[in-house]
């Protein structure tokens, strides 16, 4: 062998060595990040346990109460409020789909709804209550630890016209967890 074949060779097992380690690193990466992946799979498959709910053990109601905790209260609007009931849903994120009666959502940036509303300057609670019969809005599906929220952040103005509006024209009908539904009074 002549000196600059034996340097080639060098190069050449050096870059192999470089190569082997390259590739096992990075296929150590992938089997680390797949494991993680699988772990949080299988952490989430056992908590939805669906398979409970597939198998027969529990019924349709008791899974979806288990894993909505608006469903119960959702449950209780369908049986008991009249066909003709429309619901105002506050901080509710959108999350209607089990409700059996007409409803429409109000979140922070709407300007047609409440929450606007009570923003406007000078109003009243017999206004709030007029603009919902206005709406035909019977009744307000509240998410309370949200709303709460929502009421410290507007100011003072907008809580005390909250407190009078819940007495004079909301009457308490539910709750279940963080939620709450009103009456509106005519």
């Amino acid at each position: 062998y002549s000196l600059s074949s034996l340097e080639a060779k060098q190069r050449q097992s050096g870059q192999g060595e470089r190569r082997g380690l390259g590739s096992m690193v990075w296929g150590l990466a992938v089997v680390l990040m797949l494991g993680w992946n699988g772990q949080y799979i299988w952490q989430q498959f056992n908590k939805v346990d669906s398979l409970s709910y597939i198998s027969g053990k529990v019924d349709r109601d008791t899974y979806l109460a288990w894993q909505l905790p608006e469903y119960t209260i959702m449950q209780h609007i369908n049986t008991t409020l009249p066909e003709s009931a429309k619901l105002l849903c506050l901080f509710m994120g959108w999350r209607g789909y089990y409700l059996d009666r007409p409803h429409v959502f109000d979140q922070e940036g709407n300007t047609t709804l409440l929450l606007a509303w009570m923003q406007e300057q000078g109003m009243t609670a017999e206004g709030l209550q007029h603009r919902l019969d206005q709406e035909g809005i019977s009744h307000l599906l509240i998410r309370v630890d949200l709303f709460g929220q929502w009421l410290d952040q507007v100011g003072p103005v907008q809580q005390q016209l909250w407190i009078n509006f819940q007495q004079q024209y909301l009457s308490p009908n539910a709750s279940h967890l963080y939620y709450a539904l009103y009456q509106v009074s005519l």
